[in-house]
């Protein structure tokens, strides 16, 4: 019994021994607890809303979900060496962008869809869906835009001339965009003449066949040359069988129309007007669109706007370099001989008031005010 006794005893004490062992094991230093465990990091906050997108993307603008997707062709009179065609393209990837995506514009250059002539009426009827065209193939449809084409009217730069333009058909006096809805009005610089003869006087237009369209018939045929109404596309042909000795156009149709490389001389006379262009769209097609669809083209079409009317400047002055290239003679009239093209047009000048006064128009203020709006926008946009 006592044996027994002596066991057990022996038996707790080791039991002891080895509990405070691993007492000391856990707190070595005995100075202090353990200490309590670190708190959880906070969870990290959910990003604020992105805004409702940055300039440019298709989020700023209110495009339901349920519109679209829409494809829409486009018919161009240029060709596709025309760098405008490129600036075009640029408006329309813009338009699918701020679009997201839900409109789609394939262009047509060359009249691949309808003849320059019958752009106006059709994207009027629905022919087609988008135009760019020159308001000088269809004078009665643009009858007080025609001003532009008048002697006198000079613009110094491509952002002048545009400006002019964008200015006149908002004018309330001017309502013959309202059959379509305009999109991007632009004007060109100012016309000269690419012929395979020189001119360096008046004198030697008389009796030469000059390509001309719209109110720049009645002006060639003021300077003393017959008018030759045939398209753009027609043209470069025309001059190769002689069929025409030259063409009133803006100079850098030198490149994009190739006449460089037949037409061995281009004389700037910036006393013919300039050309006028526009994009516009069938007007059902318009008024279909959804409010924000609607901000999402405005947004492209004041982007193109500027684009082109920065472009015109620097593609006349590569034509005229590249064509210098080509061996063209560039020929540049001094101030008197100006004078004497400018009086040689007088005659038309009041032709055209007497005619848009017959239409029931105001021709007299249209050249007023398009003499006005010239001025102010030269002197806004310098050389």
């Amino acid at each position: 019994m006592k044996k027994h006794i002596k066991t057990l005893s022996l038996v707790i004490s080791i039991v002891l021994i080895v509990a405070i062992a691993f007492a000391g094991c856990g707190n070595k230093s005995g100075s202090s607890p353990a200490p309590a465990p670190a708190p959880a990091p906070a969870p990290t906050p959910a990003p604020a809303p992105a805004p409702s997108g940055p300039a440019g993307s298709g989020a700023e603008f209110d495009i339901p979900a349920d519109f679209g997707p829409l494809e829409l062709n486009m018919s161009l009179s240029y060709p596709e060496t025309q760098p405008v065609v490129g600036m075009l393209r640029t408006w329309a990837d813009n338009v699918n962008k701020y679009t997201e995506g839900k409109v789609t514009i394939t262009l047509f250059p060359g009249e691949a869809l309808v003849k320059a002539g019958d752009a106006f009426e059709a994207v009027r009827d629905g022919v087609v869906d988008v135009v760019d065209a020159t308001t000088s193939s269809a004078p009665t449809v643009f009858p007080l835009t025609s001003v532009f084409y008048l002697g006198g009217i000079q613009f110094n730069s491509g952002q002048a001339s545009t400006a002019a333009v964008v200015d006149f058909y908002s004018h309330p006096n001017v309502k013959e965009t309202q059959q379509i809805k305009m999109l991007v009005p632009y004007g060109m610089t100012s016309s000269g003449l690419i012929t395979t003869k020189p001119i360096r006087t008046l004198e030697d237009l008389k009796g030469l066949q000059i390509r001309c369209v719209g109110m720049s018939v009645d002006v060639v045929a003021a300077l003393g040359a017959t008018p030759v109404a045939i398209s753009m596309a027609e043209t470069y042909e025309a001059l190769m069988k002689g069929t025409v000795d030259g063409l009133l156009s803006n100079i850098e149709t030198l490149k994009s129309q190739k006449f460089a490389e037949i037409a061995k001389y281009a004389t700037i006379a910036p006393v013919m007007g300039i050309g006028t262009h526009y994009v516009a769209m069938t007007p059902t097609l318009w008024d279909s669109f959804p409010p924000g669809v609607q901000a999402a083209f405005e947004k492209a079409n004041a982007e193109a706007i500027e684009e082109i009317s920065h472009a015109w400047d620097n593609m006349d002055a590569t034509a005229i370099e590249e064509a210098i290239g080509l061996g063209v003679e560039i020929i540049e009239l001094d101030k008197t001989e100006l004078d004497k093209w400018i009086a040689a047009q007088g005659d038309a000048n009041d032709t055209w008031i007497a005619a848009r006064n017959a239409e029931g128009l105001d021709g007299k203020w249209a050249v007023d005010y398009a003499v006005e709006i010239a001025a102010k926008y030269n002197a806004q946009y310098g050389n």
